[in-house]
């Protein structure tokens, strides 16, 4: 193979490989007592002018629904029933409990080898059948997390305003 024909080759991996590496997925585990139903975990906050990182997952265990939501370049610590609150695209506010307390720890945070060395927190917070129903027909603007001494809280991109709606379709 010449050269030219290499060159064409690679180009054509990279322009393919965004598509194949970036899409979302659902994972499934069954035994006698519940069928759970996990997605992946997708980016909702990052860029180089955030103020954190935050990769979230929506996980279905029989009927109950949570989601998880690691978080890093953050210190402090979440109390258990701190409350996450995600502002909608029609200004309505999705108020969930965190489901325990939590201080972060070294990699916590991360969903691979990025921000492994650092620390983060993975936060749980159960899904009301009420917020289920904004979150799976609404997009986010923004949230906002309370922490045991304030809040954090950061602007959801248009680009992954609509992730959360997304995975629970994907339930």
């Amino acid at each position: 193979m010449n050269k030219n024909a290499t060159m064409k080759l690679l180009a054509l991996g990279l322009l393919i490989l965004p598509l194949i590496g970036f899409t979302q997925s659902l994972k499934t585990i069954n035994d006698e007592y519940s069928k759970v139903l996990i997605t992946s975990w997708e980016p909702i906050i990052k860029g180089l002018t955030a103020n954190m990182i935050v990769h979230v997952q929506c996980t279905r265990t029989n009927s109950d629904l949570e989601l998880g939501f690691k978080l890093m370049w953050v210190k402090g610590a979440v109390d258990e029933g701190a409350e996450l609150q995600l502002t909608m695209d029609n200004d309505s506010i999705v108020t969930l409990n965190n489901s325990r307390f939590t201080l972060p720890c070294v990699g916590c945070g991360s969903i691979g080898f990025f921000g492994s060395g650092d620390l983060g927190f993975y936060l749980r917070f159960s899904i009301p059948s009420r917020a289920a129903n904004e979150l799976s027909t609404r997009k986010i603007k923004k949230l906002r997390l309370y922490m045991h001494d304030g809040y954090i809280e950061d602007n959801v991109k248009a680009k992954f305003s609509d992730i959360i709606q997304k995975e629970l379709r994907l339930l």
